[in-house]
């Protein structure tokens, strides 16, 4: 989890940067990176729109697992 979605709404890294490629052929994932102190306000900032538009744009399915602990 040292790399993630949470850089990425952070502009500490770019989409390419976050997603990792599995041993299963065309399958990827990114992790959720580092917990940020105020998620909701950068999630509402408009960024992470940005990245789903990346990811339909170069992926047939994307799944979106938001399960906490």
């Amino acid at each position: 989890n040292t790399s993630g979605i949470s850089d990425f709404i952070t502009k500490k890294a770019r989409e390419d940067e976050i997603i990792h490629k599995t041993s299963v052929e065309n399958l990827s994932f990114i992790p959720a990176g580092p917990v940020l102190q105020n998620p909701s306000e950068l999630i509402s900032s408009g960024i992470l729109d940005d990245l789903i538009s990346y990811l339909k744009s170069n992926n047939e399915y994307i799944i979106i697992d938001n399960m906490t602990k």
